[in-house]
């Protein structure tokens, strides 16, 4: 499956961009679409151990504070129970002054390699 795309707008948190299979990656894997809005989000992220991450800490928010993030894994679980594994990256988006202007978030549905790497332990 190909990667989705965020861009959000810093400080606003508006989404500036999303490519189709960030719209899409919610609906192929849990039958409904994705609501591509970080501050009204449906369900929770969670850290892979089951622990809640609290949304100061998503990658993306973490980007639009300047941290660059790699190959993070993260939990998405919607109220009904149902979730999927993201491995997401992300970074700040800098203006020609060194502010930062936005954040771009890349992520990958891992779920099936995760409970493939869990059934081989």
């Amino acid at each position: 499956m190909p990667d989705a795309v965020l861009i959000v707008e810093v400080p606003s948190l508006r989404v500036l961009f999303a490519n189709r299979f960030a719209e899409t990656l919610t609906q192929q894997r849990l039958g409904r679409p994705s609501k591509l809005d970080l501050e009204d989000l449906e369900g929770e992220v969670l850290h892979p151990d089951g622990r809640r991450l609290e949304a100061f800490d998503w990658p993306i928010m973490r980007a639009t504070r300047g941290e660059k993030v790699a190959d993070e894994d993260v939990v998405y679980r919607l109220p009904d129970g149902t979730s999927m594994t993201l491995r997401i990256s992300a970074a700040p988006v800098h203006d020609s002054d060194g502010g930062i202007v936005a954040a771009v978030a890349v992520g990958r549905d891992v779920s099936e390699q995760k409970r493939g790497d869990s059934a081989s332990l």
